[in-house]
């Protein structure tokens, strides 16, 4: 975390204090403090840039909680059916959780079909096939060679 020293002056007057303490806790934000906060107390315009700034700090700490979330229930437990959800999220939000969502649908789909068939095949089903591709990419390991060449 890079520390940022905000120079200080004993003038200073009240609208230069709040213009401080917004560049403290943007850089905070920065840095990757979510959990900073500007005073909700503030009025006029100042008081409308803490509740949008607050806010858009409370969205990161949202996702950020919930990718938390998924990476011990995906990642350590094994719920392959698990995706982000961050209710109330809007426009670019919702756009961050959808990525995320169809990252994780993509990695946990090859290990779907490899259970998927190695159970049919445990329980005597040895008709069951996987498709040996990958976004129409062969997986056999020659045709990967051809393809790191």
């Amino acid at each position: 975390m890079t520390e940022t020293m905000i120079p200080h002056s004993t003038g200073d007057g009240p609208a230069e204090a709040r213009s401080r303490q917004m560049l403290a806790t943007m850089l905070a934000f920065r840095d990757g403090n979510f959990s900073v906060r500007l005073p909700a107390e503030w009025d006029g315009v100042d008081g409308q840039i803490a509740a949008a700034f607050n806010q858009a700090l409370s969205h990161e700490d949202q996702l950020s909680r919930e990718m938390e979330r998924l990476s011990r229930t995906v990642g350590r437990e094994g719920r392959l059916k698990q995706r982000m959800s961050v209710p109330g999220a809007i426009a670019g939000w919702v756009d961050k959780v959808d990525c995320f969502n169809t990252l994780l649908d993509d990695l946990v789909r090859p290990t779907t079909e490899i259970s998927r068939t190695i159970g049919a095949v445990a329980k005597g089903d040895l008709g069951q096939s996987m498709e040996p591709e990958v976004d129409g990419r062969s997986l056999e390991a020659s045709s990967f060679a051809q393809q790191s060449s």
